[in-house]
């Protein structure tokens, strides 16, 4: 059970890497539950739109949002920055629960996010 009395996170923005599965499923449902809109990314396109459904089917103060990336490469994650700068121009959260890209892409991901949004505020990773 999700307390909706814990936080609130409305008018936040989030993005969480492998947010459709495992902890990244888990961290999803906190922060659409305490009010934030939540973009979820993975390579697996079809699992990150059953999560979002699942959730949003929640009614959850926040919403889910669903699409596809690669974050392997810079390519990727500039293309992954580029979508979510397109839909909302504001980044408050990152949580990464992906594991095995390794610091130096991490890195990366970071820089370009810091480019585009200089609201990003808060930051967990998951090495």
């Amino acid at each position: 059970m999700i307390s909706k009395n814990l936080f609130s996170l409305k008018g936040k923005t989030a993005l969480v890497t492998g947010g459709s599965t495992g902890i990244g499923l888990m961290a999803t449902a906190g922060l659409a539950s305490a009010g934030a809109k939540v973009f979820i990314v993975s390579r697996k396109l079809e699992n990150c739109r059953n999560a979002a459904k699942k959730l949003n089917n929640y009614n959850f103060e926040g919403e889910v949002i669903p699409f596809s990336g690669d974050l392997s490469s810079e390519n990727g994650i500039n293309t992954i920055s580029d979508q979510i700068y397109s839909k909302n121009s504001e980044l408050h959260i990152l949580i990464n629960t992906l594991v095995g890209h390794g610091v130096q892409i991490l890195v990366v991901f970071l820089t370009m996010l810091g480019q585009k949004f200089s609201t990003l505020m808060y930051l967990l990773f998951f090495i």
